[in-house]
């Protein structure tokens, strides 16, 4: 629970820089607001790494085959950082750019679906 008060209080700290800079220099709000979010992300980092190794965990107590994890954290993994970058492109006032970046991490995501889904399949096909 201290992680998420650092980052709100990360947040908070980096909203009030970028909306004072925003009124004398507009480009280096942006840079605040980039550096805010890799501070953020850098906070982040212990608790992705605790999630994946409680995901590869349960996998192996359930004895599932981990081949398709590797395939969930890139997925994952470009989720989030697509949004970042679509979140960013927003702020800096360029919809048409976050517009194209939102869409090429959707065709991104199903392109690292297909291996997971042609797994489901085998196993399904396997199972009837």
């Amino acid at each position: 629970m201290s992680i998420f008060f650092a980052i709100f209080y990360t947040a908070f700290v980096g909203t009030v820089l970028a909306v004072l800079l925003r009124h004398h220099k507009a480009e280096a709000a942006i840079f605040v607001s980039v550096a805010v979010g890799c501070l953020i992300l850098y906070m982040l980092l212990p608790q992705i790494q605790d999630t994946i190794e409680i995901f590869n965990q349960l996998s192996s107590t359930a004895g599932l085959d981990n081949s398709w994890l590797p395939a969930v954290y890139k997925i994952c993994g470009v989720a989030f950082i697509g949004e970042w970058g679509i979140q960013l492109c927003k702020d800096a006032g360029e919809g048409a750019i976050a517009a194209k970046l939102e869409l090429g991490t959707k065709l991104t995501i199903l392109i690292l679906c297909l291996p997971v889904i042609n797994q489901l399949l085998e196993l399904v096909t396997k199972l009837l």
